[in-house]
């Protein structure tokens, strides 16, 4: 990612019948600003944000929850 530069995404759901999109979100970074980790810790679930869905697993549910860990590490020095 580079610095002071505004990003725009968004999730795009299929299950090859349907697809929903869902709405622009978007954030910008900051200047000597470092791109944080990659995620860790990524899990799905079915609705009741319980039951596991194994990744590469399906269910029939219309709704999953997704849960993952974003880190970002900031160094502030001073002299």
């Amino acid at each position: 990612m580079s610095e002071n530069t505004p990003y725009n995404w968004k999730v795009v759901a299929s299950d090859g019948l349907e697809t929903t999109i869902g709405s622009i979100w978007n954030f910008r970074t900051e200047a000597g600003n470092n791109p944080p980790d990659m995620p860790t810790q990524f899990a799905q679930y079915e609705s009741d944000g319980v039951t596991a869905i194994p990744i590469g697993g399906t269910t029939t549910e219309n709704t999953i929850v997704a849960r993952s860990v974003f880190s970002d590490l900031i160094v502030m020095l001073s002299g």
